[in-house]
């Protein structure tokens, strides 16, 4: 079926989905846990509200946090984020949110999630969401599932969240128009 005219739905997580920044709340999560120590959760605020304004450093924000998960396994990081999504995220739904998404969904579109977060957390986010697909942040593995340090690029943030998107869309048979 040619679907290039036919429209696909894309949706941002952070106060768009839910009504909070999950990259806050999850070093929250990660502070009240003692994953973290001080500093790095002090650190984690700073680049929120960098990010907030729009003023961040992306790439060099990423690379310091993924520093923070090398060499810790795949399935482990897929719990953690499960267990925080279940207890903290997914009741944060923001009203508006369910009634465009079943919209979008009743007339047969693909709900996609295109967000700056992880692919841990959107598994988790389309899943309870009912979401068709996502497109994310995700880290490279070293071959015994251990996060590698390194980043994928481009980043799902800015001109790389279109980059994505255009990637899905032509292999999925789709049309992002600018």
């Amino acid at each position: 079926m040619d679907n290039t005219s036919r429209p696909a739905a894309f949706f941002d997580l952070d106060r768009t989905l839910i009504d909070t920044n999950s990259g806050i709340l999850f070093a929250m999560e990660e502070r009240r846990t003692r994953r973290i120590s001080t500093l790095q959760f002090l650190t984690s605020l700073y680049w929120g509200a960098l990010y907030h304004f729009n003023l961040i450093d992306i790439d060099r924000a990423y690379h310091k946090a993924v520093q923070l998960y090398k060499g810790q396994h795949t399935d482990d990081l897929e719990r953690i984020t499960r267990d925080w999504f279940e207890s903290r995220v997914r009741h944060r739904i923001r009203p508006g949110a369910q009634k465009i998404l079943a919209w979008h969904k009743s007339r047969g579109h693909p709900l996609i999630l295109l967000t700056n977060s992880s692919c841990y957390l959107s598994e988790n986010v389309s899943s309870a969401y009912e979401l068709d697909g996502w497109l994310a942040n995700t880290f490279p593995l070293d071959d015994h599932g251990r996060i590698s340090g390194e980043l994928e690029y481009p980043l799902c943030y800015g001109e790389g969240k279109l980059v994505r998107a255009r990637e899905w869309a032509k292999d999925s048979g789709y049309c992002v128009e600018d």
